[in-house]
């Protein structure tokens, strides 16, 4: 026997309600999800605030989560601990791997570099992609190793992972040092972000790292590793979201004013046009010794700056208008008195105006 014609629709109407119910519960509860390791998200454009044009730009997941090595704190990041790390999107930290944990968790699948401190590796920790480092002049590696747990975390360096001995675990970044940002930009993968806006945010990451260098927590640390453009470059690496951080730390010697310690970068004539004047040997009638070699300061490092800019700008070093805004900087940094050059505050200070103002669009972290 049938139901009426007054229960049916009841019973009708009774089932819609239920799958109306159902999915607003589905459409209104978030998905969980693990936190996110990745640092590169290709998925925002933003564009200039002139509107003339639009530049797509990796952003980084520290817009959205705490960078590598900070973690959730009251609405803000807080960094970690000393010797402990996190990843971002992470919300706590890890103490930093020990001898047993890169002994046993830790697998090498490849050789990467070998230079005049270290051999590097890369390799896996529990899924995490990581840089074996081996160093092999030992108190060279181990002043590197003492000035990387005294500068990070910091969001522009590398982070290390942990460290035994004479190895030190760090994370690894696939598309190398930066000195082939051209190559990287011209793969099938990033070629879309060959742009001014992609290129100027690596140029201000450059002076971002020179900027803190010279205001360090242990005082104004020197880039000595710097006779020429390649060199420079190679001590930086360019990660998945198109940003640079400082890799090679390894000799960073300090200039202290208030002792009048100045320095100098080896024991050996340097030459070369990217070098500093200060820096090239000032009595080309004779031949070169090193105690009559003059010591300077860290303007050697300002004296850089418009040449690295040029080669990370590529073919935007013309046209990119954000360089138009930094040429009266730039200038002063080439000033042959070292004395006159700008600090590396001054010239950050510069970069992040002209940032804020063309490319606000980019979230400034």
């Amino acid at each position: 026997m049938g139901l009426s014609s007054p229960r049916r629709n009841f019973w009708i109407l009774s089932v819609f309600c239920i799958v109306c119910v159902m999915l607003s519960i589905l459409l209104c509860v978030p998905m969980r999800s693990q936190p996110q390791v990745s640092t590169v998200e290709k998925i925002s454009e933003p564009s200039l605030t002139d509107g003339q044009r639009k530049y797509r730009v990796p952003r980084d997941l520290s817009t959205k989560h705490c960078s590598a090595g900070f973690v959730p704190n009251m609405g803000s990041c807080s960094p970690c601990p000393k010797r402990h790390f996190s990843l971002s999107g992470w919300i706590s930290c890890l103490p930093y791997l020990t001898c047993d944990d890169i002994t046993h968790d830790v697998r090498i699948q490849g050789h990467l570099t070998s230079g005049g401190v270290k051999h590097v590796f890369y390799g896996e920790w529990n899924g995490v992609q990581v840089v074996y480092n081996e160093g092999y002049l030992q108190e060279d590696f181990q002043h590197g190793l003492q000035m990387l747990q005294a500068l990070t975390p910091h969001p522009r360096l590398v982070l290390p992972l942990g460290m035994c001995g004479n190895v030190l675990i760090t994370l690894r970044y696939k598309l190398g040092s930066a000195d082939k940002v051209n190559e990287v930009l011209a793969t099938k993968e990033y070629r879309l972000f060959d742009n001014c806006a992609a290129r100027f945010r690596m140029a201000f990451d450059y002076v971002t790292i020179i900027a803190y260098l010279h205001s360090s927590p242990i005082g104004v640390r020197v880039m000595c590793d710097s006779a020429d453009l390649e060199k420079t470059l190679s001590q930086y690496l360019i990660t998945d979201s198109l940003r640079l951080i400082l890799n090679d730390v390894d000799a960073l010697p300090e200039v202290n004013r208030s002792n009048g310690s100045l320095i100098k970068c080896g024991h050996r004539e340097l030459v070369g046009q990217f070098l500093a004047p200060e820096q090239r040997w000032p009595f080309p009638e004779e031949p070169f010794t090193d105690d009559k070699m003059p010591m300077y300061d860290e303007k050697v490092d300002i004296w850089r700056i418009p040449p690295v800019v040029e080669f990370l700008m590529g073919r935007y070093a013309g046209s990119c208008p954000a360089l138009t805004h930094l040429v009266d900087i730039h200038a002063k940094c080439r000033n042959i008195d070292a004395q006159r050059r700008p600090s590396a505050q001054e010239v950050f200070e510069q970069y992040k105006m002209v940032w804020e103002s063309l490319f606000s669009m980019i979230q400034f972290d």
